[in-house]
């Protein structure tokens, strides 16, 4: 390699370590002198670029406050006029409060309830509580033995109205119908045999229910709660084999015909007794099935009202004071919500400065959030900037400005520093921006407000993929670098990020560190 050739690699070397990037050049195998080599092979590697940022925003008041109400109300004092001299807690404007003075009362009275209900549950259940508490088991009790009574009255009622439904009112189609072998009645003329034998053969099944259920409840008493209970649940099984036969019996005389031997008079009659005993069982059927359920209220009826005697003997528990203690906190925070609401129909103001508009009258209904009166500090000053959407993902809060105003010229620098961006956007000749604030780092007698702000932001980004610009050519506006792998060359398609005010761009996607490219020698 030849002496001049050498001093030009270390002048290019020089730069890009001085730029931040930090690259490892070599000289493209394309020639025999210096004049033959039209470009340079650039290993990627991590680096440092410094993005600047330049913006244009107005001066504003740092605090120019617009004061609203927390609470719809009527504005009942404006104590102060436009123009006057306002500091930290000055009272701008009240609403009429009555109302939450009096909740204030009433929350104030809870608070007492509560706590002497608490030095109540200390003190201990007093004799006229015990006897109460047995009492109200004594109650239960009774009201148990009168639903056990009611079970074994409502099986009763059952039985007697099934025998009726069959046997007085099934049995008035069947002929022999206690016998080995009931036949429906021979006159009345059945469209559907199968049914007719069906009922008929029913008709033994029945006789022997009812058999059953005559001797079960024979052994039925009140002292023997699980035979009671067990004789409800075939008491229920009995009706439902006596209405599935006694639903037979009606669809088996819908298909009847009147003749010569059987009016339809008489149908009509056996047609009305059916259907009464079928009544009868579906309301026996409900009447044991409420009676069931009263029993099992009155069974859970004890137990609370057992439960109940024993907590009052033993007094309030751990638990119950500290649920009744809870009590006391959410009445005493009743009442500071109440007293916040109280200071909500007050505006006071939170800075010190000047009034410059009142938006309100006394007499006049306000909303939540309706601007009633404005405040600006005639001291302190900060800058609104509008950075648009592209820009935005690359400042932070806390990044350093360099500001100029157009009323001093370029010569003139303030320093600041970037304090608050709106998260909420703002379209601007339909590009969404984002209003943020840049606060002045020193305070100056020159800066008033109004003034234009020119703001430039030195953007560094450490430890990133980077190359210098110059490597890069476009094709339809897409970017495109020339890479060298193992002495093949080829065009690649890469993504990139922040340009540098050092000559440098940062490589988002496409290239790995390590990989050589090739930049023009020019």
């Amino acid at each position: 390699m030849s002496f001049a050739l050498k001093i030009i690699l270390l002048i290019i070397t020089m730069a890009l370590i001085a730029g931040g990037g930090y690259f490892f050049l070599v000289a493209e195998k394309g020639g025999t002198s210096l004049q033959q080599k039209e470009s340079i092979m650039v290993k990627v590697a991590k680096g440092t670029i410094v993005e600047e940022l330049t913006f244009t925003g107005i001066v504003k008041p740092a605090q120019e406050v617009g004061l609203s109400f927390e609470r719809t109300g009527i504005i009942r004092n404006l104590p102060i006029k436009v123009g006057g001299e306002v500091r930290v807690g000055n009272l701008i404007s009240s609403l009429d409060n009555t109302d939450i003075i009096a909740q204030i009362a009433r929350a104030e009275a809870d608070i007492a309830f509560e706590e002497a209900q608490l030095q109540e549950l200390k003190r201990g259940p007093r004799p006229e509580e015990l006897s109460i508490a047995k009492v109200k088991v004594e109650n239960a009790q009774s009201t148990r033995d009168e639903s056990l009574n009611n079970v074994l009255s409502a099986m009763l009622d059952a039985h007697t109205k099934a025998d009726d439904a069959i046997r007085n009112k099934l049995d008035q189609i069947i002929d022999s119908p206690r016998s080995s072998n009931p036949q429906i009645k021979s006159e009345l003329i059945v469209t559907d045999s199968s049914l007719k034998q069906k009922v008929g053969a029913s008709r033994v099944i029945a006789e022997g229910k009812l058999a059953e259920w005559n001797q079960l409840i024979t052994t039925l008493t009140t002292n023997d709660t699980l035979s009671l209970k067990n004789g409800a649940a075939e008491a229920k099984q009995f009706l439902l084999v006596f209405r599935s036969i006694l639903k037979d019996a009606a669809l088996l005389l819908d298909g009847t015909t009147p003749s010569i031997s059987v009016s339809q008079t008489t149908i009509d009659g056996y047609r009305a007794a059916v259907s009464a005993g079928r009544a009868n069982v579906e309301a026996a059927y409900g009447n044991i099935v409420a009676a069931e359920e009263k029993w099992q209220n009155a069974d859970a009826a004890i137990a609370l009202a057992k439960e109940e005697q024993r907590l009052v003997e033993v007094g309030a528990s751990a638990e119950e004071i500290a649920a009744q203690e809870a009590r006391v906190k959410k009445a005493q925070a009743a009442l500071k919500g109440a007293r916040v609401d109280l200071n909500k129909t007050f505006l006071v103001s939170p800075i010190a400065g000047v009034l410059t508009k009142l938006n309100v009258k006394i007499g006049e209904t306000v909303t939540v959030g309706q601007i009633a009166a404005n405040i600006i500090s005639d001291k302190n000053f900060e800058v609104k900037v509008d950075i648009p959407e592209a820009n935005i993902a690359k400042v932070a809060i806390g990044n350093e400005a360099v500001l100029t105003l157009d009323a001093y010229g370029p010569r003139v620098k303030f320093s600041g520093k970037l304090v608050r961006v709106n998260p909420a956007e703002k379209i601007i000749e339909s590009v969404a921006t984002y209003e943020s604030t840049i606060e002045f780092k020193e305070q100056d007698p020159r800066i008033k407000s109004g003034m234009t702000a020119n703001i430039a932001f030195n953007i560094r980004k450490d430890g990133i993929l980077v190359i210098p610009q110059n490597a890069i050519t476009r094709k339809q506006g897409a970017p495109y670098v020339v890479v060298s792998e193992n002495g093949a060359k080829q065009e690649r398609r890469i993504r990139t990020g922040s340009i540098g005010i050092n000559g440098f761009i940062e490589v988002v996607d496409g290239l790995k560190e390590g990989e050589t490219i090739l930049q023009p020698s020019g």
